[in-house]
């Protein structure tokens, strides 16, 4: 979400920029004036940011690259046998 609203916004990966913290912190105003847990995705590197904005419900890794991970170590692991 975050990537689309940056690129929304005329600032696309500014992940600092004032107008995409605004967007996020309305996201959250919105979520708990209606007894719903905000959600996004993040990483470690801003987690706590976050969180402390009121996030609840947070994705911080991708499947696709954890299962690249694993492919790379089974082909490392063929190949240096």
């Amino acid at each position: 979400m975050t990537l689309f609203i940056s690129h929304a916004i005329g600032a696309p990966g500014v992940w600092d920029h004032p107008r995409l913290i605004e967007a996020r912190q309305r996201v959250v105003h919105a979520a708990l004036a209606n007894d719903k847990f905000a959600g996004t995705v993040g990483s470690p590197a801003n987690l706590a940011e976050l969180i402390n904005l009121g996030y609840r419900f947070l994705s911080v890794g991708a499947d696709v690259v954890g299962l690249a991970q694993y492919c790379k170590n089974i082909v490392t692991a063929f190949t240096s046998t």
